[in-house]
């Protein structure tokens, strides 16, 4: 993995500047979020993680599309 673009923030976190080949890295976090809404919410109807999760990639990836800076693929 390319770390010329990484920049570490307090927290221990790392911020790194990608586009959409990264989405899939962010599923792991996503379902964690999931979970927790599910824990403090239950009332609420949720979808299934494996569904959410391909609602939601969708939605970052319809978002990534719109940063992309133009003139690149």
């Amino acid at each position: 993995m390319d770390t010329s673009q990484a920049r570490h923030t307090g927290g221990g976190l790392t911020v790194r500047k990608g586009g959409a080949e990264f989405i899939d890295r962010l599923a792991p976090l996503w379902l964690a979020l999931h979970a927790h809404h599910r824990s403090v919410q239950p009332g609420f109807t949720y979808f299934p993680d494996d569904s959410s999760w391909e609602l939601r990639r969708d939605c970052y990836r319809d978002s990534f599309a719109v940063l992309r800076p133009s003139g690149r693929g």
